[in-house]
């Protein structure tokens, strides 16, 4: 009978502390892990799992698709331009992620384009605030002991 190898700590848990690592390093704006509650500062970047489906498996190993959420947030000023504002920091994140090897993992198969939804420009409240969310797609392995 095969058994999945445990690793110290589920690999979907790894590929989100790397993806939180990777954007603390490197982007200059707050970037939040999992939040339940509003942002304290703005422009940030919110980072939380999806789903994570089984693409393959052979008898030594599983393929899966984990979906990670990045929700891009802006609080816009009365002027400014919330689309270039969603779009920038759009970029800073996809330089990151969808650079060679950005995870560091080395069974980390592929992190795919990302999908963006459609943006929630909200004017109400005290504070307008702006989010948008991509969704990528990251592809892994999980061996199997024989």
């Amino acid at each position: 009978m095969n058994t999945f190898v445990q690793p110290e700590k589920h690999r979907a848990l790894e590929i989100i502390d790397a993806i939180v690592a990777l954007l603390e390093h490197h982007l200059t704006e707050p970037v939040l892990r999992n939040r339940l509650e509003p942002a304290r500062q703005v422009p940030a970047v919110a980072i939380k799992i999806g789903s994570d489906e089984v693409i393959g498996h052979q008898s030594r190993f599983t393929d899966r698709r984990l979906q990670i959420y990045v929700d891009l947030l802006i609080a816009p000023e009365q002027k400014a331009d919330l689309d270039a504002q969603t779009l920038d920091l759009r970029l800073k994140v996809e330089r990151l992620l969808l650079a060679p090897d950005p995870l560091k993992l080395n069974w980390v198969i592929e992190v795919s384009d990302p999908e963006m939804l459609d943006p929630d420009y909200n004017g109400e409240g005290d504070i307008p605030l702006g989010a948008t969310r991509l969704v990528f797609a990251v592809s892994y392995r999980v061996e199997r002991e024989c």
